[in-house]
């Protein structure tokens, strides 16, 4: 597996005199200067590189990693960011999507919130860019993907939310998508062979899946997230107005409970996969409705939907 390395601000390069320091060239990543060198470095000494590195592994202060970690942290979403804008201008919304799933693929396999803070001007990019295209954002989900993923799940449920959100006021359009991309969060807890699995679950790897709003609830409130919509939209999105849902059967459900339940669900019958048939918008519809007329489901809601994908 190939060495990871982390930018080290000039800032903070008295902290490192005794790590091994690296500089980029053209065949990779090569020592700049040994830990155990007596010399320090001398930033007016114009053959320093504009930019020094090390690696992760040889950083034992967790306070100054964690410190490097969001500095870097912040360059990679810079720079996808940055992607995503050109993929928006080209009008390539299979190239979008592929940039927002390596997005979340980096968001969670690094769940930290020094990231989770980067994810909303993701969501400024999108809505500055899309506010004239919403169609785009409702085809996002019907990209065609080799392997059907968390990251893939939570970036069309992103897509349909948004579309769903977007004649309400830009600083709500932003919080609801937010939601919508870390909804499901508490699945990095989930063993891949059971998330991934490309088969029926067993009842015991059913009840596993879902402990994942659960999991996906106390991840937040670890990280110091408190807003109500972030949290309720986590832990309520399979939850059922008639208490027959998970993981609480909860009946009083907010807001966005009730919406992120319904497209939720829409994402799932309608998302392209290798080992499931999906269902066109039409008939995905159709079995929801039967679950509002069940009162499993809120019928505002449900209206409101539909007529977001018209």
């Amino acid at each position: 597996m190939e060495k990871e390395y982390y930018i080290i601000p000039k800032k903070h390069l008295f902290q490192f005199e005794n790590i091994d320091l690296y500089e980029e060239k053209l065949d990779g990543f090569v020592l700049y200067r040994k830990g155990d060198s007596t010399n320090k470095i001398n930033l007016e000494n114009k053959a320093v590189p504009d930019t020094i590195y090390a690696n992760p592994d040889d950083i034992k202060d967790k306070k100054l990693l964690n410190v490097i970690e969001d500095v870097n942290a912040l360059q990679v979403y810079k720079n996808y960011n940055s992607n995503l804008i050109d993929c928006i201008n080209s009008e390539n919304i299979t190239d979008v999507k592929k940039v927002l799933v390596n997005i979340m693929d980096y968001t969670l396999k690094n769940p930290r919130s020094g990231n989770l803070q980067q994810l909303p001007k993701t969501i400024d990019v999108l809505i500055g860019e899309y506010m004239e295209k919403p169609e785009i954002l409702k085809n996002l989900n019907q990209i065609s993907n080799k392997d059907y993923t968390t990251s893939i799940h939570i970036i069309n449920t992103m897509g349909l939310m948004l579309s769903y959100s977007i004649h309400t006021k830009k600083k709500e359009i932003a919080n609801r998508g937010f939601t919508a991309l870390i909804h499901d969060i508490g699945k990095i807890e989930i063993p891949d062979e059971i998330l991934m699995a490309p088969r029926k679950l067993s009842a015991e790897e059913f009840k596993v899946i879902q402990s994942h709003p659960k999991m996906g609830h106390k991840i937040l409130l670890n990280m110091g997230i408190t807003d109500s919509m972030i949290l309720d939209g986590t832990i309520q999105h399979h939850e059922k107005l008639d208490g027959s849902g998970y993981p609480y059967k909860k009946l009083n459900l907010s807001n966005i409970g009730k919406e992120m339940a319904i497209i939720d669900i829409y994402e799932a019958l309608t998302a392209v996969r290798p080992y499931k048939k999906s269902f066109d918008s039409f008939v995905a519809l159709k079995i929801i409705k039967k679950d509002v007329k069940r009162n499993q489901l809120d019928l505002k809601i449900f209206e409101k939907f539909v007529y977001s994908l018209l």
